[in-house]
């Protein structure tokens, strides 16, 4: 150990812990340091011999040593600052998100597609048949006015012409009665979901833009 050092050790016994301590390796230099400033003396005799008969400098080296050891002493039971993830993992997990939200945006994309495409296959039905239970009972209700209907085939034109009367009946609820509500609330939702999906798409894209 340094002469210095022992020196300093003689005046503040509790310097060698605070020296295994300091893993800056800077307290040696510092406390030789104020050895020399306080004394006025490079040579460790004479820093010795003034201290010796001084006893106010002699205090004053206590003082700015034990000051010293303060610090180690505290650097040293500092608790360690967790360190956080770095940019470049932030910026990976907000890619990895995006990429999760634009496969479900694209699920749910393809699924109103076909949903739409289901419907067009079968879009005509409902008119053909309606035109043609309409105009089938127009016939009919003409030839019960206009046209006489045999005896013997009374009984089965009756039977037609009440099915096309409830046919035509159905026809005219789908369209004009309850049924047409129920129709215009399914396209009122599946319209409200495709919005729903691009404004989804909007939102991402504000996200990204963001980023």
């Amino acid at each position: 150990m340094d002469d210095w050092l022992v020196l300093a050790k003689r005046m503040v016994p509790d310097l060698e812990k605070a020296l295994k301590d300091d893993l800056s390796g800077n307290l040696e230099a510092d406390v030789i340091g104020v050895l020399k400033t306080v004394s006025g003396k490079d040579l460790l005799v004479d820093a010795e011999a003034v201290l010796a008969n001084d006893p106010a400098l002699e205090k004053r080296v206590v003082t700015e040593v034990s000051a010293l050891m303060e610090k180690v002493s505290g650097a040293a039971s500092a608790p360690a600052i967790p360190v956080g993830p770095s940019a470049s993992d932030e910026v990976a997990e907000k890619l990895r998100r995006l990429d999760v939200e634009f496969e479900k945006l694209e699920q749910a994309r393809r699924f109103y597609l076909e949903l739409q495409a289901r419907n067009a296959k079968h879009i005509w039905v409902n008119p053909v048949l309606s035109l043609g239970i309409t105009g089938g009972f127009i016939v009919l209700v003409y030839m019960t006015a206009f046209v006489v209907i045999p005896a013997a085939n009374s009984t089965v034109f009756n039977i037609i012409l009440g099915a096309f009367s409830t046919a035509f009946a159905t026809v005219i609820a789908f369209h004009f009665g309850s049924s047409v509500g129920s129709k215009d609330k399914d396209e009122d939702k599946r319209r409200e979901a495709i919005e729903k999906a691009s404004a989804g798409d909007a939102a991402t894209m504000a996200r990204i833009v963001a980023t």
